[in-house]
């Protein structure tokens, strides 16, 4: 619990947060959209689809916070997937560059925060998911 107490300490981290679990909703909001359009047509969307697609962020949610204990998939550790491609194109000034706060992308935070902002993320994003789900299947 104190390192999402050390979370809520970094501000630069909530950034990094929503952008990640409204890229999540999109994807599974897309692959359920899809899911629906060519797969099954049968069963209902909100009470199958949002309480299945919950589940599912709330087990990698799971799994990123058996990453903070020090759990690693072990196909994290090739080679082949933790080489760094070079940009061949040289940087412009964007707008972004004359903000006064910088920037933090989440290759340049540790690993505990990397796990800890991935949690969260999914974390929201299951429950943006499950509790409609929830609710359409009692109901």
């Amino acid at each position: 619990m104190s390192k999402l107490a050390k979370f809520l300490k970094k501000p630069y981290m909530l950034r990094l947060t929503l952008t990640q679990c409204v890229t999540r909703c999109v994807f599974a909001l897309a692959f359920l959209l899809l899911w629906r359009q060519f797969i099954n047509r049968e069963l209902p969307m909100i009470s199958v689809g949002f309480f299945v697609m919950g589940v599912l962020l709330f087990v990698l949610a799971w799994f990123s916070y058996l990453g903070l204990d020090g759990l690693e998939a072990p196909v994290a550790h090739l080679k082949i997937l933790n080489k760094k491609q070079k940009s061949s194109r040289k940087r412009t000034n964007d707008m972004i560059d004359y903000v006064e706060e910088d920037v933090v992308t989440l290759d340049e935070l540790s690993d505990e925060d990397r796990h800890v902002c991935k949690l969260i993320s999914n974390f929201l994003s299951g429950a943006i998911f499950f509790i409609p789900g929830f609710i359409a299947s009692v109901m």
